[in-house]
């Protein structure tokens, strides 16, 4: 770990049931979890206003098609969309949006869920991605598998978030509630696709399995699509 890292203390909770969920991303040390987040090229991104909700009381995992943090914050720029956080291939953590708004990344549940976007290229390997499978989701394309940097540090940030995901991974078209979902999760059949294996993974976390075993049983729910 590296000094920096040890400064990083990084939490995610849920306090009065669903209540305040937050991020304590302290750097800094004083107080301030955005001063080392340059916001003033972030003017495009539709921020959305206050919370609907009194609080925001889900996650939504969204996977961006690219290979890093400043390509997926401008393809997302040019299409209207922002998420609150963006982990690279090193397992790097960036912010987009200020996390006291809500921001545009999800059709149902945008105005009470947090979005996180795990930076995947899809379909090739390369850089931080060695590893894909066949798409059960896009037949005939290949799956690029998060890194384990990625993975370990969703678990990280969803831990003790007091959230837990919420279906198998393969619905569609669900109602959004408190909980953690899958982008895939949310939208109608054969529109979306991502987000689906960091929940499966997240999933195996919950139930108590360590990163390794937790990954194994990812990649057999996904090539079993159960």
């Amino acid at each position: 770990m590296t000094r920096t890292e040890k400064k990083t203390l990084l939490a995610i909770g849920l306090s009065a049931g669903l209540g305040a969920m937050f991020l304590l991303f302290n750097r800094s040390n004083d107080g301030n979890p955005f001063e080392d987040f340059d916001m003033a090229g972030m003017l495009g991104v539709p921020r959305g206003g206050p919370w609907a909700t009194s609080m925001p009381d889900a996650v939504v995992l969204h996977e961006s098609v690219g290979w890093d943090i400043p390509g997926a914050i401008g393809a997302m720029r040019s299409g209207g969309y922002g998420v609150h956080w963006l982990i690279d291939g090193e397992g790097q953590l960036e912010s987009m949006v200020e996390r006291n708004r809500w921001a545009q990344h999800v059709e149902k549940a945008s105005q009470r869920a947090y979005g996180i976007e795990v930076i995947n290229p899809y379909q090739w390997t390369g850089k931080s991605w060695t590893e894909s499978l066949p798409n059960v989701l896009w037949p005939g394309h290949n799956y690029t598998l998060p890194t384990n940097l990625q993975l370990m540090r969703l678990w990280d940030m969803l831990e003790n978030s007091g959230v837990r995901p919420v279906g198998t991974g393969w619905e569609r078209d669900m109602p959004a509630g408190p909980g953690i979902y899958a982008h895939a999760q949310l939208t109608k059949p054969g529109k979306h696709i991502d987000g689906v294996f960091p929940l499966l993974y997240l999933q195996a976390r919950f139930a108590g399995k360590d990163h390794e075993a937790a990954r194994a049983e990812a990649i057999d729910r996904w090539k079993a699509k159960r």
